[in-house]
């Protein structure tokens, strides 16, 4: 059995936002929110899970069968990015809670339409929470940690060894152990704005403020 801890955050009843995951080949999948669509002769890519070459032509998409319900729902799929499964060829994705329950969704990187996915279940429905993705026969979803302190509520990233997330309403960035939620340490920032989520590359953690943009070295 293969284990990998998926981040998902929900706070006041609203998932933060999340970004955008590349794959090896450069593809990109997003996650869209609510469409306008309410029939399901149309579909619109409300709630569902997209792929995109590099030049941005959609090479496929995933959304679940209750699509439709989700947009009137306010469910927001798309409230916080799909996550690879290392060492599979799976993506994860879960939004904010509907009436029937916060669902996670694991999908091939293949997508395969609407209803087309791998598994789907329970995710936890929980502040400053996390679960973890058992990918084993069967597939299942639970919660394994919450942060050691603080009140971190902004959608995570993992990255550098770490897992990142924003405390919107204190101003403050979290950088927490990724086996057991402990907090490393945290930074505070200038005022941020609702569902901020940081980005990393080349080494530096990149925070979007109400003031701009602040950038912080990651190191070892």
């Amino acid at each position: 059995m293969w284990s990998y801890q998926v981040p998902t955050q929900r706070e006041g009843g609203i998932w933060g936002t999340g970004g955008a995951f590349v794959s090896a080949s450069g593809d990109l999948y997003v996650a869209t929110g609510n469409g306008s669509s309410n029939s399901l002769a149309h579909f619109d890519e409300g709630n569902s899970v997209v792929e995109l070459s590099p030049t941005l032509h959609r090479l496929g998409y995933y959304a679940p069968r209750n699509w439709v319900e989700l947009n009137n729902q306010d469910w927001d799929l798309g409230s916080a990015s799909p996550i690879a499964v290392p060492n599979t060829s799976l993506l994860v994705a879960a939004g904010k809670p509907s009436d029937s329950g916060t669902i996670g969704y694991l999908m091939h990187d293949k997508l395969g339409g609407i209803g087309h996915g791998a598994f789907s279940g329970d995710a936890c429905q929980c502040e400053n929470r996390f679960i973890e993705v058992h990918v084993s026969n069967p597939l299942s979803f639970h919660e394994v940690w919450q942060p050691s302190t603080g009140t971190p509520n902004g959608s995570p990233i993992v990255a550098g060894g770490y897992v990142w997330a924003l405390d919107w309403n204190g101003g403050t960035l979290y950088a927490m152990s990724p086996t057991s939620g402990h907090v490393v340490f945290t930074r505070a920032t200038d005022g941020l704005n609702h569902f901020a989520t940081p980005a990393l590359g080349d080494g530096v953690l990149l925070v979007p403020t109400q003031g701009g943009v602040e950038a912080f070295r990651v190191t070892s």
